[in-house]
């Protein structure tokens, strides 16, 4: 049964519920009157599939557990980026995309809502990193390209060249041997 539930900081709620909570479908408005969430409730809770608001403008859709993203999704930014994937209580978790503002995307794996595993990040000026990824960092096994044809295929650490690794040019040139903190060392 539909029901309206007006609380006492000028929110209100209008759908579905379970003894005095929000239970099954319904919208929850901010105190002047736009929407916050619309979807899915359990218990009171954002809860299955839904849509965020904030200000007036669509923040989020996908799933929820216990009023937390979980489950696939999508978080749009102000910016006009946004992230479409996988969620694990509120963070992005396993697999997603992420394309930022401006231009610049990365698809790949995901671990505390930073970019970990294996990934693809495609700069806005059309460079491409392919390989492993570790806490946002290149890092591990990766192929770098840059747009004019330069391309680095080896080991990183922390977002630099360090290990076994080989640099070509456009031209032929290659440089191959031992990298350290960016730097060739032989």
């Amino acid at each position: 049964m539909r029901q309206t539930i007006n609380y006492s900081d000028g929110s209100s709620y209008i759908g579905e519920v379970k003894g005095e909570d929000p239970h099954g479908k319904g919208t929850m408005y901010d105190p002047d009157g736009n929407i916050f969430y619309d979807g899915d409730w359990g218990s009171g809770k954002f809860h299955g599939m839904g849509r965020l608001f904030l200000d007036g403008k669509l923040n989020y859709e996908g799933g929820f557990k216990t009023s937390t993203k979980h489950g696939q999704g999508i978080r749009y930014f102000d910016d006009g980026g946004y992230y479409k994937g996988d969620w694990v209580e509120g963070a992005f978790q396993g697999r997603g995309l992420m394309l930022f503002e401006d231009g610049a995307r990365y698809e790949g794996g995901w671990k505390d809502s930073k970019k970990h595993g294996k990934g693809m990040y495609t700069y806005a000026n059309g460079d491409k990193y392919e390989g492993d990824f570790v806490a946002n960092n290149m890092h591990g096994k990766g192929n770098f390209t840059w747009v004019d044809g330069e391309k680095y295929e080896g080991e990183y650490k922390d977002d630099l060249r360090h290990g076994n690794g080989t640099y070509l040019w456009p031209d032929g040139t290659v440089k191959k041997g031992k990298w350290a903190n960016g730097e060739f060392v032989g």
